[in-house]
């Protein structure tokens, strides 16, 4: 059976955070725009990490929830993006993010047709990058739906990235690799040498003992993603919908970027 769109309890929250969509655009897939300045006089070497200064209206709330020093009364959050591992990932006790679950719900037959079309393509063992390759090709880019669930996006097989994070870690999981969704911002340069922050979200997969930033929205793109995760989707149940509404409360208003991290 068809589960209800999620539409408008993601308008909702979107609205509540007060960040606006970003334009439609044949060459980018839609997320939310964050207004962003950098202060970099030369550009960061390919693949450094960002120090970014985030304005948000809860400074110490923001910086429990990233497990960092808050910062002192009246100043802003500086934090540090991450760009391929995502360390921090809280544990949840029962999990081995390998089930199929009211979102991530992988024993769908048409997540189970995708599994069965990836595995004779790539006979061999699933890597993390072919995952994220098929999911990339197989999926429409579209900003006109809600948080759908894996199963429907593999119907569907169209959306952004929310659709784009539950298909990629369903069809991980199904193919025997623990995964899990992220959200955060996602901090891009832009052609013209500028950077752009957006509200995203992301899969994560865990390869080798490392949670590996498994992202199919951007995949098409020719960009350097760096993230800064700000949660997971840890209740895949019927409630999922509280993981979502938890940071968007306390969203980040602004951020600029201060500097680079070298990646030694």
């Amino acid at each position: 059976m068809r589960r209800p769109n999620l539409a408008a309890p993601i308008v909702w929250l979107v609205a509540l955070a007060g960040v606006a969509p970003a334009a439609s655009s044949a060459d980018w897939t839609p997320l939310y725009v964050i207004p962003t300045e950098s202060q970099l006089a030369v550009s960061p070497p390919p693949g450094a990490p960002l120090r970014l200064r985030l304005q948000v209206a809860e400074t110490a709330r923001l910086a429990g929830r990233l497990g960092v020093e808050p910062p002192a009364a009246g100043s802003d959050l500086v934090v540090e993006t991450v760009v391929g591992v995502q360390p921090r990932m809280p544990e949840v006790a029962g999990r081995t993010w390998l089930e199929s679950t009211f979102v991530i719900d992988h024993d769908d037959p048409h997540v189970v047709a995708l599994r069965d079309e990836y595995r004779r393509e790539h006979p061999g063992a699933p890597t993390v990058g072919s995952i994220v390759a098929f999911v990339a090709r197989r999926m429409q880019p579209a900003d006109d739906q809600g948080f759908e669930f894996a199963s429907e996006a593999a119907t569907v097989l169209r959306g952004d990235c929310t659709e784009h994070a539950v298909l990629t870690a369903a069809l991980a999981r199904s193919l025997g690799l623990p995964a899990r969704v992220a959200l955060g911002i996602a901090v891009i340069r832009k052609p013209d040498e500028s950077f752009g922050a957006y509200g995203h979200a992301w899969a994560l997969v865990l390869d080798d003992g490392r949670w590996v930033i498994a992202d199919a929205a951007l995949a098409r793109e020719d960009v350097q993603p760096r993230y800064l995760p700000l949660g997971s989707m840890q209740d895949e149940g019927p409630g999922f919908m509280l993981d979502l509404l938890e940071p968007m409360t306390n969203w980040v208003q602004r951020v600029v970027v201060v500097g680079s991290v070298d990646p030694r």
